[in-house]
């Protein structure tokens, strides 16, 4: 197992996730 590219994987997974809720209240503050 490469730990090294579990730990990018979950660090990306998890600034998506940021990135999604940035959006969304974006979106929430537009309408």
């Amino acid at each position: 197992i490469n730990w090294n590219l579990e730990e990018l994987y979950l660090k990306a997974i998890k600034a998506g996730l940021l990135e999604i809720e940035k959006k969304e209240k974006e979106l929430k503050e537009e309408k």
